[in-house]
């Protein structure tokens, strides 16, 4: 397995070079994203984005004006968050009288993303370039991970012991594409696979 990633790398290298004309760039990039989700508690969250980019550029730089260009490309992105779930403590019925009362639903997800940016690269020093880019993205989830922790109570009845509860703790595991049945009357939904910004 390490020598085939190595052997794409090199693939992937001599791509770069080979394809950089006047006009055209092929580049392979790998980094870093940050991500922080409106729907989720889980704070500021740093992710993996890996792909090929290529970069047309339409005007050289003259002088100090920037290069101008059209980049795009493929990219691989990871994106960690919570599993969207439309829900608030006590209204959702999780079956056999039970209510949810916690539900923490932590989700990985993998995206192949395809980005058209306008794309400027200023000329610091001999070797030295600032890139900059700006533009939409669409992208289209292809899997992920939930490992999930449910809690839900339902009253019981008892009269020696009033406001009595019951507690059921559920882990679903699941692909967050494809939802999951929790139980026969639960099912967590899929989350949308196409994403776009």
């Amino acid at each position: 397995m390490k020598r085939n990633v190595w052997i794409w790398l090199c693939l992937l290298g001599c791509l770069s070079l080979n394809a950089q004309t006047k006009k055209w760039q092929v580049t392979p990039e790998l980094g870093l994203s940050v991500n922080q989700e409106n729907e989720s508690s889980r704070g500021v969250t740093l992710n993996f984005k890996t792909g090929v980019s290529t970069l047309y550029t339409l005007k050289e730089g003259v002088g100090n004006r920037p290069d101008f260009g059209i980049r795009s490309g493929l990219f691989l992105h990871m994106q960690r968050g919570s599993y969207h779930a439309n829900s608030w403590w006590g209204n959702i019925p999780t079956g056999d009288g039970f209510r949810l009362e916690y539900s923490d639903l932590p989700a990985t997800r993998f995206y192949l993303q395809l980005p058209v940016m306008a794309h400027w690269s200023f000329k610091l020093a001999d070797e030295i370039r600032l890139n900059m880019g700006v533009g939409p993205y669409v992208a289209l989830g292809v899997g992920g991970r939930t490992n999930g922790f449910l809690s839900s109570i339902r009253y019981v009845e008892d009269p020696e012991h009033p406001h009595s509860y019951e507690t059921r703790w559920d882990r679903p595991c699941f692909n967050p594409f494809k939802g999951t049945d929790v139980n026969e009357e639960f099912s967590l939904e899929a989350a949308p696979r196409f994403d776009w910004g």
